[in-house]
């Protein structure tokens, strides 16, 4: 569970907020460390803190901000005034004064966790300022289809123009076939790539494999006007008993006839029965684009972020479905023609995260399909959540693992700036290191710092440098007082483990090395000074 949801779903789940104090009590009781200079001091607002987040949690908004942030602003007011009395939030949920020491984390979270549990047993009083969103996310409801189409809409008017076909009110609509190839005749069919303009399709951003490819016949079968054949993706994993490929245009026919176009989209074509259909971009986007193989199953495709679907048909509401590679499978039974529904389960707050498609251009390790066995860990999550870090939100599933240099993990993680209302898409980037057994770090840009670099300490004898880089950089040379150590640079990320310490005190600077550039002529200069 997200913190949003934990907030909301306090009053089924009173335990959950053990989750959210976990969270955010290292960062928390660091900061107001640092805003009292006295540790009893800021144990006590710490307390007050989660106290006041706790009695107002029903009246926090995820519209207005998120979670973290919102925490951070009780924080920020509660040592606005730590030379007052205080001490209100703890006096109405019934705490126990608590001195600090090494039990102090552990003790408060069992009086929240108990007051959180009595909390759960008081009568709610529905307020008038209570959002709707909010209460349908405690109630844990499955958004469906057409609200999915707005969190994670994008590609500029020009898609919702050529793919504007609203759906039933219901949300049904009747389940389509798979077409056999058509025969287009002398249809003109430009070679232009369409991968680029659907970044939130993650399969489509990896490096195309040899089994991604589909033979001539069957590419040359597809009613579209526009084609990449490098750029066919095939969905693997054995749970799928369809191989379903993905194909890409600028130009399909969501009718399978070979005079009519709905713009940008993707077709799914089964290689081993030679079958097809394709789909505009916004169906995709919204869930819609969904199709009965000639074997039976019916088949999906949907945008990152979407982890399971829910499929209804005949009145049933089937159990949820895993989605792979963005593709997903169900063996129902379900004829053509039976009116189906397809929820995309989002998070809570209703949003399906996605990352601009300006950020994906500039920072490439992003465009690369995630790794199987690797997660984004918490405590980067942590760590990006902390209350300097002034990030809106973060999108754990866009992350993308970098490498690993001497026990340390590097991740790349897009985010959405702090102010962003509603579902925004993330246009910032951090890029983290884990380390084992030390605190995560994270270098971020900004607006005003698109490219740049960080020096950090991490172990003892250690320095980390983070960063993001142009386009061709290879490696970077950092040198820290008299010493010097390199860095690999690739996919716009820098990232590095250096043999040296590093402190604040210290004389810094750092070199990129490019590969060369093609287009341009390479010099010699020439030593002409000797014999």
């Amino acid at each position: 569970m997200d913190d949003e949801a934990i907030l909301a779903g306090l009053d089924s789940e009173p335990d959950a907020f053990a989750v959210f104090y976990r969270r955010h009590v290292g960062a928390l009781l660091e900061y107001l460390a640092g805003g009292t200079e006295d540790p009893q001091r800021a144990a006590e607002l710490c307390a007050e803190t989660f106290a006041a987040a706790l009695h107002g949690a029903r009246r926090f908004d995820p519209e207005r901000e998120t979670a973290a942030a919102w925490l951070d602003g009780i924080a920020r007011r509660v040592l606005a005034r730590h030379g007052s009395a205080g001490g209100r939030a703890r006096r109405r949920l019934g705490l126990a004064p608590l001195e600090y020491g090494d039990r102090f984390i552990d003790d408060l979270e069992e009086e929240l966790v108990e007051a959180a549990r009595f909390r759960a047993t008081r009568p709610r009083r529905r307020s008038p300022h209570v959002p709707a969103r909010a209460l349908a996310v405690a109630a844990g409801l499955a958004l469906v289809a057409v609200v999915a189409a707005v969190a994670l809409g994008r590609g500029g008017d020009e898609d919702r123009a050529a793919n504007a076909t609203p759906p039933p009110a219901d949300g049904f609509h009747p389940l389509v076939p798979m077409l056999a190839a058509v025969d287009c005749g002398g249809r003109a069919v430009r070679d232009e790539p369409a991968s680029t303009v659907m970044p939130d399709i993650g399969l489509l951003q990896r490096a195309q494999r040899p089994d991604d490819a589909l033979p001539d016949d069957l590419l040359d079968g597809l009613p579209v006007g526009a084609l990449d054949r490098s750029e066919p993706r095939l969905a693997r994993d054995r749970r799928l008993t369809t191989r379903v490929h993905v194909v890409p245009s600028m130009a399909v026919s969501e009718d399978g006839r070979c005079d009519s176009n709905a713009g940008r989209g993707l077709c799914l074509v089964d290689e081993r029965r030679g079958s097809f259909r394709c789909f505009g971009l916004t169906d995709v986007r919204a869930g819609r684009a969904v199709t009965r193989t000639p074997d039976g199953p019916i088949v999906g495709v949907v945008p990152d972020g979407i982890r399971r679907v829910i499929v209804t048909a005949r009145g049933i509401v089937m159990a949820p479905v895993p989605v792979i590679d963005n593709v997903y499978e169900a063996d129902y039974g379900v004829l053509a023609g039976t009116p189906v529904r397809i929820e995309l389960p989002l998070p809570a707050g209703g949003c399906a995260r996605t990352v601009s498609s300006k950020l994906l251009e500039r920072v490439a390790a992003l465009r690369r399909a995630p790794q199987a066995g690797h997660r984004l860990p918490q405590a980067a999550i942590d760590h990006l959540r902390g209350p300097d870090r002034r990030l809106g939100a973060i999108v754990a599933d866009a992350a993308r693992f970098w490498g690993a240099r001497a026990g340390v993990e590097f991740w790349v993680v897009p985010a959405v700036p702090s102010g962003k209302r509603g579902c925004a898409a993330a246009s910032r980037v951090c890029v983290v290191a884990v380390p084992e057994g030390a605190r995560a770090d994270a270098w971020c840009d900004d607006p005003a710092n698109r490219e740049g670099w960080r020096l950090a300490p991490l172990y003892a004898g250690n320095a980390v440098v983070l960063g993001i880089v142009p386009h061709r950089a290879t490696g970077a040379r950092v040198t820290i007082d008299d010493r010097t150590a390199t860095v690999d640079a690739r996919d716009n990320v820098m990232a590095g483990v250096l043999p040296f310490p590093h402190d604040d005190y210290a004389t810094t600077s750092l070199s990129l090395s490019y590969e060369r550039d093609p287009g341009k002529p390479v010099v010699g200069v020439v030593d002409a000074t000797g014999a």
